[in-house]
């Protein structure tokens, strides 16, 4: 007798998985398009005068998401950018008793390891970006700079002598074209603008003292004659 080539049939599937199946799918193309949507809104929002009050509304109500996501550009390192010095990268430096301040290799940056799109990165660039924005307030900077210098003493073992706040600006077109290898180089120390700079004094029992360095500018210059030369006599 021959044996029938045919398949048997496919047993019938239940009614109740497929409108289960058909409920899923549908859940899930609700969040893609959800997910697409909050990622074109936070792309066309990044610069801020672009912002609509929608815009703004929709991504302080799913900022949980986007932040977490690192959808929100405001929260990456990736971010049009007009070079202004509040748009630059900004970081936070300590040089340690007995090394060399005009070495950069002497100085400990922060943060000093990780990738520049983790959420540390971004929490000290925001701290670096803050700390020279508030530079001329004394008692502000001062606080941080002891906050930062006390951090160092007690968990790395490292006695603090001065902390800075440096902009690391940004080259031009006309430098990296046509510029000298010096030049050409963006972490060359003349692309590096000091917001803030501080000595660090620490105590017998630990405690942090901080002397602000004032800038050429800030210092007071000696009062000049009518022909030019210092007045060198005293008050």
């Amino acid at each position: 007798m021959r044996k029938s080539l045919d398949k048997p049939p496919a047993p019938a599937v239940p009614e109740e998985v497929w409108e289960y199946s058909s409920l899923k799918r549908t859940a899930i193309s609700l969040l893609l398009i959800i997910h697409f949507f909050l990622a074109f809104v936070a792309m066309s929002g990044n610069l801020a005068p672009a912002y609509s009050q929608l815009e703004s509304r929709i991504l302080a109500r799913f900022a949980f998401y986007t932040q977490l996501l690192n959808i929100d550009l405001n929260f990456t390192p990736f971010y049009w950018t007009h070079a202004t010095v509040e748009d630059v990268d900004h970081r936070i430096e300590v040089l340690a008793q007995g090394q060399r301040a005009e070495v950069d290799g002497d100085w400990l940056v922060l943060p000093d390891v990780g990738w520049r799109g983790t959420d540390r990165y971004q929490r000290y660039q925001r701290l670096g970006r803050v700390w020279a924005l508030i530079s001329p307030q004394d008692e502000l900077t001062a606080s941080l700079a002891q906050a930062v210098g006390t951090s160092f003493r007690a968990q790395r073992n490292v006695i603090p002598a001065r902390v800075r706040c440096r902009r690391h600006m940004l080259q031009s077109w006309e430098v990296i074209r046509g510029g000298t290898p010096g030049e050409r180089n963006p972490n060359d120390s003349s692309y590096y603008q000091v917001a803030y700079d501080a000595n660090l004094v620490v105590s017998r029992n630990g405690t942090v003292s901080v002397v602000k360095l004032a800038a050429a500018s800030e210092i007071a210059q000696p009062a000049r004659t009518t022909d030019g030369k210092r007045n060198t006599a005293s008050p």
